[in-house]
Order: C-alpha cells, then structure tokens, then sequence
C-alpha cells in the first residue's frame, strides 16, 4: 500500500529548460473555464518576453474550448487529462510538457496581469538567485485594493507603480507565481494529492526548506475576484481535510512535522491577515476550526476507500503521461 500514498511524480531528473523561456501554466475546469479569455488576453499583453501558454484541462472538452475561440496552436498547447484531477495535478501535467527554464502558474479567473510582469520576474530571478518562487494576486475589496503575496497582506495603490517592493513570506499565492524550473524539479513539484486551500501552502513549505526565499512582487502579480470569505465553514473543512491528507499521504513524516511547528508559530491562522484589524472574539473561530477537523477526519474515513481509489487513479495517469493528449 506504501506505493499509494507516496508522491509518483518524478521531475528530480528532468531537464531545466530553455533559456529566456517562460511556460505559463493554466490549469482549468468547467466552472472556471469562462474568465480564461480575459487571462489569456492578459497574457498575450506581455512585453518583451517569450512565452508558451499550456492549459492544462480538468475535464473540459475540446469543443467547449472551441466555443471561446481557444484553439491549440503556435503559441498554445492544450493537455486534456479527461476529467477534474485537481488543481495540483494539473499543474503537474502541464510542467511535464512545458519548455520553459521559468514555470509561471496562473488560475484561469486571473485577469489584468501587468504587462511587464513576466520580463520583471526574469529580471528579479536573474539578480538573487535564491528566490525559488515570485508573484501574487491583488484583491478588489469593499475597503479598496490589497495586494497577497501568502501570508503577508499590503496595501494596494491601485496601479502597477514599479516600486520594485519584495516581500518575503511563507509561500506565494498559486494564483500568479512565478518558479524557477531548478527549483520546482528539486522540490519535485506539486504535492498531487493537496488541493484547494492548501496546496499553496505546502508548495511554498517546500520551496522554503530547500533553502529558497518566497517572494511577493506587486510588479509581478495579477487581478483575481474576491470570492466568499477565507474564515468561512468551507474553507475551515478544506483546510483541515487536506492537512490530515498530508499526514495520510506524507512524502516525508518530518516534514509534516515541520510543518505542524510552523503552523504553530503562525497560530494556526490559514488565511492572509485582513488589512484592519479582527473586532471579533476568538472563540467561534476556534470552534470552526475543532468542528472542521472532526469533520474532516470523520468524512475522511467514511470515504477512505474512495480517497484510494482516486490516489490509484492519478498515479495510473502519472505512469501514462505519454498518452495523454496534447494538441499544439
């Protein structure tokens, strides 16, 4: 059972890529699929840098593509994976056929990404090499513009004022990060079996114990909507699902345990601070959080056997990357 819970994917070996090249990964899936076309205009609004754009689809068909006007082409390669593998997986499948010495992640709902963001990341990554991953999102709110690189919220001016700001932080938002190739292959990538609100989290996590520095960019970041939020049930349960995943599925029981301290030290907070300060007691969201892990760990074992069977599943896709499809 052993060959179940440990992580497959295997980029250790895998080359570096090509100079100069950044491969810019979307994953997508059926109700994220409709704000790509604003993404993808973003992106074909960089400067000065040569891109290759991967969508990496989770389950959305060709024709639905076809219906947006995306079509596999010169600058365009399309994985279909067949059906919602997940964020991270996804991700994974696109870097294995990505070009690129520069892997930028974007979501499919990001949109209004700076047009100089992807010449400035190669800069910054050419000037320090010790920044493994750069970038982050910038949120619209009620009470204006932040910006997110991970844990670290900032005060947004509303434009991209090229201050040339870096912040360190714990792991940079998936959303809109840039990451070294080297990097990613030596961390061996995504974690497939963490999803949505984590995997983030633990991506960052491992770029940081290699020895690399999580940096938040304003210059090298994009819009991204501001949904329901982050302290909400959903959130509180997701959380808490995928950190017992972790330790189910562990690739290496002390870096759990790393892990665990860390999240100590944060105070167990899994969301950006809000830019004003919490009014509310603490009590409800502790009771959020114990109520999340009972729930999560109850529905977990009521599900192990398709919490398996799905495992299994990805790693048969793993094995076949060969035959996945891809249209370019």
């Amino acid at each position: 059972m052993y060959w179940v819970k440990k992580q497959q994917h295997d980029f250790k070996n895998d080359p570096c890529g090509a100079a100069e090249l950044i491969s810019v990964i979307i994953p997508v899936y059926g109700k994220k699929l409709a704000p790509i076309v604003e993404t993808l205009r973003s992106l074909r609004q960089q400067s000065s840098v040569q891109l290759e754009i991967i969508i990496v689809s989770n389950g959305v068909s060709e024709g639905s593509f076809k219906a947006l006007g995306i079509l596999a082409g010169r600058d365009i390669k399309i994985v279909y994976l067949g059906k919602n593998m997940g964020a991270a997986f996804a991700r994974n499948a696109g870097v294995k056929v990505a070009k690129g010495e520069v892997l930028w992640f974007v979501d499919s709902d990001v949109y209004g990404v700076n047009p100089d963001a992807g010449r400035l990341a190669l800069e910054h990554l050419k000037q320090d090499g010790q920044i493994g991953s750069l970038g982050g999102v910038i949120f619209h709110g009620d009470d204006g513009c932040s910006f997110v690189g991970g844990r670290i919220r900032d005060e947004f001016t509303g434009t991209y004022s090229h201050s040339g700001k870096l912040l360190d932080d714990d792991f940079v938002n998936t959303a809109c990060v840039f990451v070294r190739r080297s990097v990613f292959n030596t961390i061996n990538g995504f974690a497939d079996y963490i999803e949505y609100p984590f995997d983030d989290v633990d991506f960052g996590f491992k770029v940081r114990s290699a020895g690399f520095r999580c940096v938040g960019c304003f210059e090298c970041s994009g819009l991204h909507p501001l949904y329901s939020p982050s302290d909400n049930f959903f959130y509180t349960f997701m959380t808490m699902h995928n950190l017992l995943l972790h330790l189910f599925i562990s690739y290496n029981p002390a870096t759990f345990r790393a892990l665990l301290r860390k999240k100590r030290e944060m105070k167990w907070r899994m969301a950006p601070p809000s830019k004003k300060a919490a009014q509310i007691s603490r009590v409800k969201p502790m009771i959020n959080k114990l109520f999340g892990l009972f729930l999560a760990a109850g529905w977990l074992l009521i599900h192990l056997v398709l919490v398996l069977k799905l495992r299994v599943e990805r790693q048969r896709y793993i094995h076949s990357f060969g035959d996945i499809q891809v249209f370019a």
